[in-house]
Order: structure tokens, then C-alpha cells, then sequence
């Protein structure tokens, strides 16, 4: 369906093309557009600078509030998705006082609002990523999130739905991130186990992040 609009749908490389025809077995005649590929985005590649730090420091990313627009599949609704992310740094800041934060720049909610945020609205994810050693999403429909698959960083990813990943995809995903699924309470709210969470938090996971660099950049 997201390829009816589109004339000629472009994959960022050769190996995200061929990843994807594979995975979902598309073909010429089930898809409605020309499909094709560049040399890769570079720009991807974050070259950060290693940093010695006695504890690591954590960085939530948050997604932004849609409002009335969606995308495919739709998003977590906002009323449900801003709760989530009150809880999830209340939890968080339990685990760490000093967790920071950041919310994404076309927010419905501007950042200059935006509780959760905890920096200068003018700042950007790739202008702070140096003073970090733990990232954590729970949205993957962002460069934000592609750009992170590709560094050195500890990712945790928390998977609270409206993320439609291929299980190829996801499998690559879970291989390269502590993965949580969170659970609905009894009010139909997303909730997470502290201690899971801390867990995965300071689980020094050993990753390759050889396959999405590929992807991504060529």
C-alpha cells in the first residue's frame, strides 16, 4: 500500500535492496513502482571520539507526537505514547538520576515544551551522541535510530508496537540491541519491570555492527 503514490521506491544501497527483495519476497509483478538503490549514505557514519568514563552515561530517545497525521502501520497515539514516556524516564531516573533525553526536533509538542526533553531546543541528536555510552529507543522509523545501529554505542530497544519490522529485520535488530517487550497494565497502560530494565541497561551485550553499516552506508 505505501507503494501506491510512489513512481520509483529508492533503497539507500545495494545490500538494503537485495535484504529487503529477499525478505519479502517482492518481484515486479507485486509491487507497483521501479525500485532501485544508491551508493549508500556516508553521512551515517557518526565518528565519535572514545571516551573514558568511570560510569556510563544513558541517553533516552524519544520519538515525536504525530497529532492527527500517521504513517504505515500507524504509530503508538499520542495520549498513549506521551504517558509511556513520562513513565519511562520516571522509571529511568529510579535506575539513574542522571539520565538525560531528547525527543525528536518535529514534534508535534516542540521540544521547548516537551518535559521529557532535557536540552536546548536549538540541540541535536548528532551534537550530543559523544557524551554518551547507552542509547534508548522505542521507535526504529527514525535516522536517529539508523544512524545509532551503525556506532560502537550500547543500544537498548523497546519494542511498545507500531514498528511493523519484517522478523528478518528484527532478528538483526535483537541480535545488535538489548530487546524488551513491555506489557499493558491493567489500565491498558505501557509498562516495563524496573529491574528488567536495568538489566538491560547495564548488559554490556557484545554486537557486530558490521550489518547495518552495510545496509546503510555501503
Amino acid at each position: 500500500i505505501e507503494m501506491e503514490p510512489s513512481s520509483v521506491f529508492i533503497f539507500p544501497t545495494k545490500k538494503f535492496y537485495d535484504f529487503v527483495i529477499k525478505s519479502r519476497k517482492w518481484n515486479q509483478k507485486n509491487i507497483k513502482c521501479d525500485l532501485d538503490y544508491s551508493k549508500g549514505h556516508s553521512d551515517f557514519l557518526i565518528k565519535g571520539k572514545n571516551k573514558r568514563r568511570e560510569k556510563s552515561k544513558i541517553l533516552y530517545v524519544g520519538a515525536h507526537l504525530r497529532n492527527t497525521t500517521q504513517t504505515l502501520s500507524p504509530n503508538v497515539f499520542d495520549t498513549i505514547y506521551f504517558e509511556w514516556q513520562i513513565f519511562l524516564l520516571e522509571t529511568l531516573k529510579i535506575i539513574d538520576k542522571n539520565i538525560e533525553s531528547i525527543v525528536h526536533p518535529q514534534s508535534f509538542l516542540p521540544r521547548h515544551k516537551n518535559p521529557i526533553n532535557s536540552f536546548d531546543s536549538r540541540i541535536n541528536f548528532e551534537d550530543i551522541i559523544d557524551d554518551f555510552d547507552i542509547l534508548i529507543f522505542d521507535h526504529f522509523k527514525s535516522t536517529t535510530f539508523a544512524k545509532s545501529l551503525c556506532t560502537e554505542k550500547q543500544i537498548v530497544f523497546i519494542d511498545i508496537g507500531g514498528n511493523s519490522m519484517i522478523n528478518a529485520f528484527k532478528e538483526k535488530i535483537e541480535e545488535r540491541c538489548n530487546f524488551i517487550i513491555p506489557f499493558l497494565d491493567k489500565n491498558n497502560r505501557l509498562r516495563v519491570e524496573t529491574e528488567l530494565l536495568k538489566e538491560s541497561i547495564y548488559n554490556n551485550k557484545k554486537f557486530d555492527n558490521f550489518f547495518f553499516k552495510e545496509l546503510y552506508c555501503g
